[in-house]
């Protein structure tokens, strides 16, 4: 995930160096690249889904101008600003996680399993953050 800093002056999820050229190709990462959540690059919405998609972005996190985003992303693709090579690229890339996570298995993996929401903030859970935090802390 790519965050709200910037580098030489480019924000991260504009930044196609860092993330095509150096992340995907010369480090050969073949993993998502998602967008920090609802990311804001440019004040025209249009021109900032073309910048960030085309710099890397293979997930837009859009919490709320997602039929937007989609509307804009497909305009985009049929004005010849989107090339369907990077949409391919993005779309094998979220596809190959999620057949590597079982995702692409069966409805019974897709799902979380509800017998285990009893336990969501219970003591046992609790103490295992404490110590996470205790011994993150001790690294710092």
């Amino acid at each position: 995930m790519v965050s709200y800093n910037s580098w030489n002056g480019v924000k991260m999820t504009a930044h196609r160096y860092m993330l095509t050229d150096v992340l995907k190709n010369e480090l050969g990462v073949e993993g998502i690249v998602i967008s920090d959540y609802n990311a804001k690059i440019h004040p025209d919405y249009k021109t900032a889904i073309e910048i960030a998609m085309n710099a890397g972005i293979d997930m837009a996190m859009v919490p709320t101008r997602y039929r937007e985003f989609s509307q804009l992303l497909k305009a985009l693709i049929e004005e010849g600003w989107m090339p369907m090579a990077r949409i391919d690229d993005a779309v094998l890339r979220i596809l190959r996680v999620k057949f590597a996570l079982g995702l692409m298995e069966g409805p019974q993996h897709v799902f979380a399993d509800r017998s285990l929401w009893a336990k969501f903030g219970s003591g046992e859970h609790r103490a295992v953050a404490r110590e996470a935090v205790r011994k993150s802390l001790w690294y710092c």
